[in-house]
């Protein structure tokens, strides 16, 4: 077993001496065959159906066959599931056995099979260069069609062995999979059973929380974009591994937020950390990388824009009732009469060669409004029945009276330890226009660290261009450069604040400003001026501190600020005023 001992055996709560060890004496065994972090995620899904019954015993098990079985180990482990090593398992006996994938030597296990999908269904094509496992291989020649779509779970490399049905119940979540399924492998026709999608029903059930999954992200009133990519070369960031940079650079911090869910193969295929070196980058500007379990859901609830490709997650936004920006839809990757294939005809498809944030606007704005009824009324034929269809089904396997009551579909759990998002905390690259009739300043802030390139509002003398940054910001070329350094100013001691803005003036000699900073109020120390205190009662207090060095840039008077004035961020006028508290 990958990060385990392959050869030592669990003694408890399965095992020739388990009775004596055991606490409660279950009725059934279940084995849940988990391949990788994928395919966990949609398993977690399912374990509802045994909500509240102590006549069930849950264990895992997985071979090394998956390329992405990184981080099975410790995620099974934070579950609780006791795991039970691939040759103990495949000696013992199973009230009944659930897969969420096709491959793995799922022949080997003495159980009656259940398989479901990890997927929005069954989507993508089988491309004959990706390698099958023993079972698929045990397929005879005569089974491959000549069809040059075979579509991974439906034909009959997938479900068919010796010229029999792999599992005992196929799962499939939609009547279409049917007639597919009839048409590729009709010998496997017997064994499918058509049982809704229980991760699409989460989502569903969940998307009246939507507003607490925006404010434990940190949204506020902005635009949450969303980017969602599988795994591969073709998937979206295997195509464009420098989308998020850019999609970033040019996109307002005050009007909107990015986040991204990656999918657990690329995720573990390369390695968590190394992805987070990747996009460190990004983090630094405000990026949240969602997580893998339940992140991601949270994610698609909260998103006003989704930037996907022909992934699951992709395709469980469109259901959703998100609007879809395709950044890579590989035709032939995607199975013809899928949800995702309908995904393909309805969403746009992002063009590098443009500006993407005019994209993202255009797609918000004419988005079909049929679009989620066609996409949801494909991924599933029960909507809100999956898990008491499943329950049916296992416990009918398992020949035992349903437990009383209801499988509960719990709702996505809401994020937590999100990073602060707060834009005093990075470097930003300012851009402001100056209308002294007013007097009213114009604020656009862009992540400094992601620009590639000058983005300019207009290039009229009224135009200002300067850097904020956090006088701790790891980047030190760029942070001395800086016009403006700031630190919040609940880091510093009150009897502190002359001493840290005299000394932060003295020693870099590019910055014009030092500020201590709070959301409504900023204590500055101009280079050779006064020091000042900026009230800003909507907050943006750090937005005001740029408005007031543009306007000392164009020759503005600090006595025409104190009489109040304003400034416009993320298209919002708001007031501030400033006062002169030294010289």
């Amino acid at each position: 077993m990958p990060g385990g001992d392959p050869v030592r055996h669990v003694d408890v709560p399965i095992g020739s001496r388990a009775a004596q060890w055991r606490t409660t004496p279950t009725e059934r065994t279940v084995l849940l065959i988990v391949h990788n972090v994928t395919t966990l995620t949609r398993l977690l899904d399912i374990l509802p159906v045994f909500d509240s019954d102590p006549r069930i015993q849950l264990v895992a098990s997985w071979n090394s066959s998956d390329p992405f079985s990184h981080g099975l180990t410790d995620l099974i482990d934070d579950i609780g599931v006791v795991a039970v090593p691939w040759e103990q398992a495949r000696h013992t006996a199973f009230d009944l056995a659930v897969a969420a994938s096709h491959h793995g030597s799922l022949t080997d296990i003495g159980a009656p099979l259940v398989i479901i999908s990890h997927g929005i269904g069954y989507t993508k094509n089988w491309l004959e260069q990706r390698a099958a496992s023993s079972e698929q291989r045990a397929a005879s020649s005569e089974q491959r069609t000549a069809n040059s779509e075979q579509t991974f779970g439906l034909s009959p490399q997938w479900v068919l062995y010796n010229g029999k049905p792999v599992a005992d119940a196929l799962v499939l979540s939609h009547h279409e999979q049917v007639a597919r399924l009839a048409a590729a492998a009709p010998a496997a026709v017997p064994a499918a059973v058509v049982a809704g999608d229980p991760c699409l029903d989460r989502i569903m059930a969940s998307l009246g929380e939507r507003e607490h999954h925006r404010s434990a992200l940190g949204v506020g009133d902005r635009t949450l974009v969303m980017l969602s990519s599988t795994w591969g070369s073709r998937s979206l960031l295997g195509s464009s591994p420098d989308l998020i940079r850019r999609l970033m650079s040019e996109l307002p911090v005050d009007r909107f937020k990015t986040v991204a869910a990656i999918h657990p193969n690329a995720r573990h295929g390369h390695g968590p950390a190394q992805w987070r070196s990747w996009l460190a980058d990004c983090e630094r500007s405000g990026l949240v990388l969602l997580s893998e379990i339940d992140g991601w859901r949270s994610g698609l609830i909260a998103a006003d824009v989704l930037v996907g490709d022909y992934g699951a997650v992709t395709g469980y936004g469109a259901a959703a009732g998100r609007p879809v920006l395709l950044g890579a839809f590989p035709e032939r990757e995607v199975a013809s009469g899928s949800p995702i294939a309908v995904l393909g005809q309805l969403a746009p498809r992002l063009d590098p060669s443009r500006p993407i944030r005019p994209q993202l606007e255009a797609t918000i704005a004419q988005w079909p409004v049929d679009a989620q009824r066609k996409i949801a009324e494909l991924a599933t034929s029960m909507p809100g029945e999956s898990l008491e269809r499943l329950r049916t089904l296992f416990y009918r396997i398992m020949d035992l009276p349903l437990p009383y009551g209801e499988p509960p579909i719990e709702a996505v759990p809401i994020v937590k330890n999100i990073p602060k998002d707060n834009a005093a905390a990075r470097i930003l690259q300012v851009e402001c226009v100056v209308d002294s009739a007013g007097p009213n300043i114009q604020v656009v802030r862009f992540p400094a660290e992601l620009q590639r390139r000058k983005i300019g509002l207009t290039d009229t003398p009224a135009t200002d261009h300067h850097l904020v940054s956090p006088a701790n910001y790891p980047l030190r070329r760029l942070r001395s450069a800086a016009a403006v350094l700031t630190v919040e100013a609940t880091n510093i001691r009150q009897d502190s604040y002359d001493h840290w803005l005299t000394t932060t003036i003295a020693n870099h000699p590019a910055c014009m400003m030092a500020v201590l900073v709070t959301r409504t109020r900023a204590v500055v120390r101009v280079r050779n001026g006064p020091r000042l205190e900026i009230n800003a009662p909507d907050g943006f207090a750090d937005a005001a501190v740029s408005a007031t060095y543009a306007w000392l840039g164009v020759g503005g008077s600090l006595d025409v600020l104190a009489a109040g004035a304003t400034f416009q961020v993320d298209d919002t006028r708001r007031a501030f005023q400033v006062r002169i508290t030294s010289l």
